[in-house]
């Protein structure tokens, strides 16, 4: 069922606003760095990267994480839910009272589940996945956060930290204050097995945001805010699995992106995707620091200059070695999606092309009518984004024996953009051609861009008299407030 509940938030909280004149009170070591300089006349060259000019400063070594197990994704493809929360009704209802609703409907949301929170200001104070309720070894659930307002300032969260354990969570459209993530207990602190994306999302931050020694943190359309402008540095690259940032703004950190274990490479298993973004009031974009911390070199375009991005300029270009940028770990089991290759017709300028499944697969939209969930043991619906620029189409290809499930060998795709305003998944079966080994999907840019669009499998009901009775053909609903 649909579980909706109706929350008034009633605190008034005071927050300070991000100013145009950053300052640098106790800032870290390239504020300090940058601060030295200016009181030498030297502001221009500090402001811009300058590898010929290494800059001595202190770097603090973290700890590498261990892998403490495998896991199955997301269970029970058929019983995904949507959680409703509102922000007004009860005017009864203490803040405490509040929040702890927000918390206890949280903590209710299982895998492939989406969180939909209504436009509203909400005071959590709290961490969200996992809630430790449980053994601090369990599997937490992976699943989806999204506001629904036109914007995401529309919907405000107050006060979340997120402690990812074992499982992998998107944030959408959603504005986010006092962001914090911290491993989870001791031992089980090291977590390789956690993703979080931050997608068309806006998070502002006081200090220091996340410690990644636990898990990783990618921004894809979103803003990231220091609210104390050059106290700590914003996302960290540690070298232990796939780094994201395309798009995004980042304000006020010591260093907006920092690479902390090693500098990028072409040959890295999966090299970093940082491409599109702008940077205000950051005493570097990028930094990167040796190993015994004496030598730092700044500046983005220096430090990736050799990495280029996956989908070359050129005609007929085919891109492959697709990696999950939410659930990829770099020791153990790789997460790979089902594409065996991109094909775009004409890229006129190169860019990055990232696919993730999305968690909430099967819960995002109603299901179309007469068909049921592709029956493995998580959603086939994939989430495209690509800086590039091409012409006419691009055609996806996915490998026919990683999509079916145990119960049909037939499949039809569907695609869904949530920029066009449709509310309904709509059939590609006109624009699919298949083989023993592929099923191949032409998306032509004219009408469905690849950027920003998602595709999934369905399996048709008329097709396999195996499909299971409890399975639903719509997400489940009820009246709002319920």
């Amino acid at each position: 069922m649909k579980i909706s509940i109706l929350v008034l938030v009633s605190s008034t909280l005071s927050f300070p606003h991000a100013s145009a004149q950053v300052s640098y009170p106790g800032g870290g070591k390239f504020c300090n760095s940058r601060s030295l300089q200016e009181n030498k006349g030297n502001k221009s060259k500090m402001a811009k990267s300058d590898p010929s000019k290494n800059v001595l400063l202190e770097k603090t070594r973290k700890k590498r994480f261990l892998q403490r197990s495998n896991r199955r994704l997301d269970d029970s493809p058929y019983d995904h839910e949507v959680i409703d929360i509102y922000p007004s009704g009860l005017d009864s209802l203490y803040p405490d009272e509040a929040r702890k609703i927000i918390i206890d409907k949280l903590d209710d949301a299982a895998n492939g589940d989406t969180v939909v929170f209504h436009p509203g200001h909400y005071v959590i104070n709290a961490k969200i996945c996992p809630f430790d309720k449980g053994d601090k070894w369990s599997i937490h659930p992976t699943y989806t956060i999204r506001g629904v307002g036109d914007s995401p300032s529309d919907t405000v969260l107050f006060g979340m930290e997120f402690n990812c354990n074992n499982n992998n969570m998107v944030i959408e459209n959603i504005e986010v204050w006092g962001s914090q993530g911290r491993p989870c207990k001791s031992p089980g602190s090291f977590d390789g097995d956690s993703g979080l994306i931050f997608r068309n999302s806006i998070v502002k931050t006081y200090g220091k945001p996340f410690d990644l020694l636990a898990h990783k943190v990618n921004f894809i359309n979103s803003d990231f805010i220091n609210m104390l402008p050059g106290s700590s540095n914003g996302l960290i690259d540690n070298d232990q699995m796939g780094f994201v940032a395309i798009r995004s703004k980042f304000v006020g950190f010591d260093a907006a992106i920092e690479f902390d274990n090693s500098m990028p490479d072409p040959s890295d298993e999966v090299p970093p995707k940082v491409y599109g973004n702008t940077f205000e009031g950051n005493c570097a974009d990028c930094a990167h620091c040796s190993r015994d911390g004496n030598i730092c070199t700044t500046g983005c375009a220096n430090i990736l200059a050799n990495i280029e991005p996956n989908t070359p300029k050129g005609n007929n270009v085919l891109v492959k070695n697709f990696v999950d940028i939410l659930r990829h770990q770099k020791y153990g089991e790789n997460f790979l999606p089902p594409i065996s290759s991109i094909k775009f017709k004409k890229v006129s300028e190169k860019g990055e092309t990232t696919v993730y499944r999305i968690p909430n697969g099967y819960s995002i939209l109603d299901m179309p009518s007469g068909f049921y969930p592709v029956y493995t043991h998580a959603a086939h619906a994939y989430q495209f984004d690509s800086t590039a620029d091409y012409k006419k189409f691009a055609m996806i290809s996915f490998n026919r024996d990683e999509v079916f499930g145990s119960d049909c060998s037939e499949v039809e795709f569907f695609y869904y953009r949530k920029n066009d305003g449709i509310d309904k998944w709509k059939s590609l079966k006109l624009h699919t051609k298949e083989n023993k080994w592929r099923y191949m999907v032409t998306l032509k840019k004219a009408k469905i861009p690849l950027d920003g669009t998602i595709v999934a499998a369905f399996v048709p009901e008329s097709a396999c008299t195996s499909a299971p009775a409890t399975s639903p053909t719509k997400s489940p609903k009820s009246p709002p407030n319920s």
